[in-house]
């Protein structure tokens, strides 16, 4: 005898069953597995209570749905179903669980989050408004070459072109600028500042 409420499949797919108390009930639906899956996913969403009674009223009513909807609309039922088994599928790739994925978030994972991800941006920002101004003007240059294209279908290929050769050239330019200045600095020779 079941203990508890659990939900067992007794045969196939289409047979949910729902203990409370050492009541048994089986009510036709299309798989207690998807039943509890989405139960699971309704009370996580609206915040529901998790007490076992409401738990098995919810299900019966999702069991009886989905027994109506196979009835009178079996491919939504199949979408569904396949929906659910995608997220699922999802959140097992990713390695996360549904309170991982929950609206509601605690105060304290919240401020570790941004403490973290802000000593980040406090040191990344600088670099990225540096590459920004670096950048700025081959950007610029790419747009401008982009908008002289003969007509609207060749705009890609003249972006991709033009960006290449821009932002190549302008690369080509840096790394000189670069280089000219650790031959002007005396870094480009050997010690004895022969090179």
């Amino acid at each position: 005898m079941l203990t508890g409420q659990e939900v067992e499949r007794l045969s196939g797919g289409d047979v949910a069953v729902y203990n409370l108390a050492g009541h048994v009930e089986v009510v036709r639906g299309s798989g207690s597995d998807v039943v509890v899956r989405i139960d699971r996913l309704y009370a996580a969403a609206r915040g529901v209570s998790r007490d076992p009674r409401e738990q098995v009223g919810r299900r019966r009513l999702i069991a009886e749905g989905m027994a109506q909807l196979r009835d009178r609309d079996p491919q939504r039922l199949a979408s569904i179903t396949a929906r659910v088994n995608d997220y699922d599928a999802s959140l097992t790739r990713f390695g996360l669980r549904e309170r991982d994925v929950d609206r509601r978030i605690p105060f304290a994972a919240a401020a570790r989050f941004v403490a973290r991800e802000g000593l980040l941006a406090l040191v990344l920002a600088p670099l990225a408004l540096t590459g920004l101004a670096v950048f700025a003007a081959p950007y610029w240059l790419t747009g401008w070459i982009n908008r002289r294209a003969p007509d609207l279908k060749s705009r890609a290929a003249w972006q991709v072109v033009g960006g290449a050769l821009t932002y190549g050239a302008w690369i080509g330019a840096l790394g000189g600028v670069v280089a000219g200045q650790r031959e002007v600095l005396g870094e480009g020779r050997g010690n004895d500042g022969v090179g």
